[in-house]
């Protein structure tokens, strides 16, 4: 299987709340295939859809110091490729990695990456179908993990930041953004994930044992014209998925109100999407 769950039910307490103590491997295992099949689905349109998240990917890129040691780079949650891109020509690394469960979005990173010469590598730029919730590489082997818009869809995020701290070198370097507190702020609590805020995030990074060199928010959002459009571009990059355990009565009165009045999902500015994004940056000081 493609997107594979870890072998032990570790979830954060926040994931915890989430599935209201069920914390099996089967329902763990249920979810990574729905988290995985909303991407693979999303694929084709994601491109065309994903301008907040490039605009995010824009602003994380700036956050690269001079990294003239990083000669070995991961890109975990590349999706599509469109950041990988902008990662390797910014890093110009010996080696670079693009790492995600979604093959279909792999299949269309390939097409983009491998049409630019400067790209076209197999020695370069290695793609893996990969769960970053997985050892994928050795001990102290990498010296930059890049993530952008990914680890809102780790199922253990406290595990997740455990592999990593073991596959980077000791002074590797971590990167990423994701969605916090705040994100979708209009759309009803029903029908949207719960997010970490900042301290809870910065307070896993200590627990895991790496030292902040930074850390800051941001606001992204867009203005659609109508509510359809607005949950359009979320289905569109395949961000769909609700990680909480869903009643077949919550399943009736979603249809229902699908076809019933798309506004509903909004409590107010139906149309409106905003993104609050916590950039992070921490290295592993052993």
């Amino acid at each position: 299987m493609l997107f594979q769950t870890p072998a032990t039910s570790l979830l954060s307490p926040t994931h915890k709340n989430l599935f209201n103590g069920f914390e099996t491997d089967l329902v763990q295992a249920n979810l990574s295939k729905k988290i995985t099949k909303s991407f693979d689905q999303a694929a084709p349109t994601y491109n065309q859809s994903a301008f907040i998240q490039s605009s995010i990917a824009d602003h994380l890129l700036k956050f690269l110091p001079p990294l003239t040691h990083a000669k070995t780079i991961a890109d975990f949650g590349c999706g599509t490729g469109f950041n990988t891109q902008k990662l390797f020509e910014k890093t110009k690394p010996d080696k670079l990695f693009a790492i995600d469960f979604s093959e279909q979005s792999l299949q269309e990173a390939q097409k983009i990456i491998f049409s630019n010469p400067l790209l076209n590598s197999p020695k370069k730029l290695i793609l893996i179908p990969q769960d970053f919730n997985q050892i994928i590489f050795s001990e102290n082997y990498l010296d930059l993990i890049f993530s952008n818009m990914a680890f809102q869809w780790s199922l253990d995020f406290k595990l997740t930041l455990d592999l990593i701290f073991t596959q980077l070198k000791p002074q590797g370097v971590l990167l990423f953004s994701m969605p916090i507190q705040g994100t979708f702020e209009n759309i009803k609590l029903s029908y949207k994930n719960n997010f970490y805020d900042l301290l809870q995030i910065q307070d896993l990074l200590k627990k895991t044992g790496f030292t902040l060199l930074k850390i800051s928010q941001d606001s992204f959002s867009y203005d659609f014209k109508t509510a359809y459009q607005a949950l359009k571009s979320i289905k569109n990059t395949g961000a769909q998925t609700k990680l909480n355990l869903i009643s077949q009565e919550f399943k009736k009165e979603l249809k229902k109100n699908l076809c019933k009045n798309l506004n509903y999902f909004f409590t107010d500015q139906p149309g409106f999407l905003n993104y609050q994004i916590g950039f992070f940056m921490a290295y592993k000081n052993i």
